[in-house]
């Protein structure tokens, strides 16, 4: 195959990724967010994503977390977006794919660079009904009434519960 055949058939296989997941009703912004992960992990790759190892995926996610300084939660996410797509691409494709190119491709995130959990700061906040929190104000704006201050844990988010009930 041509260059220009083999780009086209790489841009189909992600074209039919995105198919896919519209078929089973996953919504436009999500379909284009894994799409951006996607063509980010095969611009870090630097060849066809038929080709991608485990070790390219070290790299990847590595640079994310390390260089760039990406949450841990968004490099766990980034790595199950990729996962996913090698899943689809393995199901679908592996045939095509080999008789095309002669690679069989392998799934590049595996027990070892996938990230074990993602670690949102030991809390997820749930914001206060909008009828408790007209009494309290962002901190440093005016004062609140009442005020009783959690202290976080660090890395963890400032909580303040204000008037009469309860956070």
């Amino acid at each position: 195959m041509s260059p220009q055949e083999l780009d086209d058939f790489e841009q189909e296989l992600l074209d039919q990724f995105a198919l896919a997941a519209a078929a089973s009703g996953i919504s436009d912004e999500y379909i284009s967010q894994a799409r951006s992960v996607i063509f980010s992990f095969l611009r870090h790759l630097g060849n066809y994503l038929w080709t991608a190892q485990p070790g390219d995926v070290d790299r990847f996610l590595n640079q994310e977390r390390k260089s760039k300084g990406l949450a841990k939660s968004t490099v766990h996410g980034k790595a199950g977006t990729i996962a996913r797509f090698f899943e689809f691409l393995i199901s679908r494709y592996q045939g095509e794919i080999h008789q095309l190119t002669g690679h069989v491709v392998t799934q590049p995130v595996d027990e070892f660079n996938r990230p074990a959990k993602a670690d949102y700061g030991g809390m997820i906040r749930v914001p206060p009904p909008a009828s408790k929190s007209k009494h309290c104000s962002p901190v440093g704006v005016r004062p609140c009434p009442n005020r009783a201050s959690i202290y976080p844990q660090q890395g963890t988010t400032l909580l303040l519960r204000c008037g009469g009930g309860s956070a």
